[in-house]
């Protein structure tokens, strides 16, 4: 199964911000996500760990992917989070708890942001296809994957 890292290194009151990096390079997408804020849903980015992610058809975004792992599952379930979907979005304020890709770093409306995002979407569709992957999320410096 292929695995991707979420390289996080930055955990901002207004966002956290990474780099989702595929093996060798073949990929690099930046990425937004709510700030930490122990975990609550629709506020808070999802634990530093390891992910289980699949293609999933959202009423709300389309064709997104869609995570489950440790306190998270896919759908309702009592005391974990669910529903976190990977989908096009630019800042963090638009996000619910999900993570959005994006092509480049930026502002948008007073805001950091990713920019780009459909398209870094479609470019991370594109290069999993349709088969279930590992999403591992960490932290520290990017050149550590180097």
């Amino acid at each position: 199964m292929r695995e991707l890292v979420l390289m996080r290194f930055c955990y901002g009151p207004y966002g956290t911000f990474g780099q989702l990096i595929a093996p060798n390079r073949e990929l690099v997408l930046w990425t937004v996500e709510q700030p930490w804020r122990n975990n609550e849903s629709n506020v808070s980015c999802i634990p530093e760990g390891r992910y289980s992610v699949e293609p999933y058809t959202s009423p709300k975004f389309g064709e997104v992917f869609i995570l489950e792992g440790p306190g998270v599952r896919k759908f309702a379930a009592e005391g974990v989070r669910w529903g976190i979907l990977i989908h096009a979005a630019n800042r963090a304020t638009e996000l619910k708890g999900c993570i959005a890709p994006g092509l480049k770093l930026g502002a948008l409306g007073g805001e950091w942001a990713v920019l780009s995002s459909k398209k870094a979407l479609a470019q991370l569709k594109e290069y999993v296809g349709e088969e279930q992957w590992t999403l591992r999320i960490t932290s520290g410096r990017i050149s550590e994957l180097d």
